[in-house]
């Protein structure tokens, strides 16, 4: 078994390690925030995936080694074996030192009087109270 014994990787061993990756998206937008636009020439890319799954799977049946680059509630999903991965899955920080540490901002926008023309259990309004009730809280949804 392969694995990386840490609890937290940083701008510098994120370099030396296989990555899996999307081919496009935020986290591909975060990467080359922190590495530049010729990102692919200074990280060791095991694979590039169009599908979270697939790069499960690859991971999964040990056709690739690495660490897969993805939003933290990917993580704790494949983690809490609500994705479909191995017992050889956990989730690494990264260390404080990327820069410009990059966080996704979420919203939720609805028309003047449009909540109330759905019950509780509708999406938007789902959605709406858990906003507001993060907002409450003071402290903002882990990743």
């Amino acid at each position: 078994m392969r694995e990386l014994a840490a609890r937290t990787v940083g701008v510098n061993r994120l370099r030396t390690l296989p990555l899996v990756i999307p081919s496009r998206g935020v986290i591909t937008d975060f990467v080359e925030r922190w590495y530049g636009p010729d990102f692919r020439s200074q990280l060791q890319i095991a694979a590039e995936i169009d599908d979270i799954y697939y790069g499960l799977a690859l991971l999964r049946s040990r056709m690739t080694y690495g660490c897969m680059l993805c939003a933290r509630s990917i993580g704790e999903a494949a983690v809490d074996g609500r994705l479909p991965t191995s017992e050889d899955f956990r989730l690494i920080d990264f260390a404080n030192d990327l820069n410009p540490m990059l966080q996704l901002i979420s919203g939720v926008f609805a028309r003047k009087g449009e909540r109330e023309t759905y019950d509780a259990s509708h999406p938007l309004n789902i959605l709406w109270d858990a906003f507001r009730d993060e907002a409450a809280s003071g402290r903002p949804l882990p990743l």
